[in-house]
């Protein structure tokens, strides 16, 4: 199954899915001994960026993995032990959440997906006591209303980004500052640091569940193609302790967020 002492992996996009398919070597490492080399490519589904600002946007996070040799971009010629992408075309994939898919596209290797936090960065005690929020504007959820808990809390709540166009739509909605990183990794390291995690579907929230953080998930009400990202996400709750789902189709009050966290 592997070259020497390592395995060879292959994963394409998007990001949340790269960091989610990290979860798979971690538990292979765990029960093997044997570091993972990551190769990045392109298909069948491509990165929001290109695939070399993606590989240089997160080298770094990867190779701080202790699970993790090297971290290279696909040539297209070397040989692979486990492809990360094949789930995409599992049976398992429009029904069940992640934890099924997974665990079933690679039982032959008898892991179970999601058991130990997979990711490990440092903290910064600057973040400790805030509450970041993320919230795309893909995978939307209407009725969220952020402005009403923000007031209600007496933490420091800040929309967290690396690219301020994001925050833009959400600006008169969510009545924070945004704060704005220019480094993913260091972008990471405060997510691993702060009170709270608030976020949809994103890549932020599979940050924050790799890292085991305290994370509430947004899941989408609109449109109806987010659906599958639905079902997908349904049960991750019980899989991990620090994290619950926030989804209602007639009406999600503040309080409902407000029993979850310790303000």
């Amino acid at each position: 199954m592997s070259c020497d002492n390592y395995i060879r992996y292959l994963s394409c996009g998007k990001l949340g899915d790269l960091i989610f398919n990290l979860s798979v070597i971690n538990e292979i490492f765990l029960q093997s001994g044997k570091k993972g080399i990551l190769f990045l490519n392109e298909h069948p589904e491509k990165f929001q960026f290109s695939l070399e600002k993606t590989y240089n946007d997160i080298k770094n996070i990867i190779l701080s993995q202790k699970y993790i040799q090297d971290i290279k971009i696909y040539d297209g010629t070397s040989e692979i032990d486990i492809n990360l992408n094949i789930w995409r075309n599992s049976p398992y994939l429009s029904n069940n959440n992640w934890s099924v898919i997974y665990n079933k596209t690679y039982e032959k290797y008898n892991i179970e997906w999601g058991k130990h936090i997979w990711l490990d960065l440092p903290k910064n005690d600057k973040y400790k006591e805030f509450i970041f929020v993320f919230h795309s504007t893909r995978r939307m959820n209407t009725n969220i209303s952020y402005r009403n808990f923000i007031k209600k809390t007496e933490r420091k709540v800040y929309f967290i980004t690396t690219d301020i166009t994001e925050y833009i739509p959400f600006k008169n909605v969510l009545n924070c500052e945004p704060l704005i990183f220019d480094d993913l990794y260091e972008y990471c390291v405060a997510l691993n640091s702060c009170h709270m995690m608030i976020t949809n579907t994103s890549f932020p929230l599979c940050i924050s569940m790799g890292l085991g953080r305290s994370t509430i998930g947004i899941l989408p009400n609109y449109p109806i193609s987010s659906i599958g990202d639905t079902k997908r996400g349904l049960g991750l709750e019980k899989i991990f302790k620090n994290f619950m789902w926030i989804f209602d189709k007639e009406q999600i009050t503040s309080s409902e967020i407000l029993d979850y966290i310790d303000i």
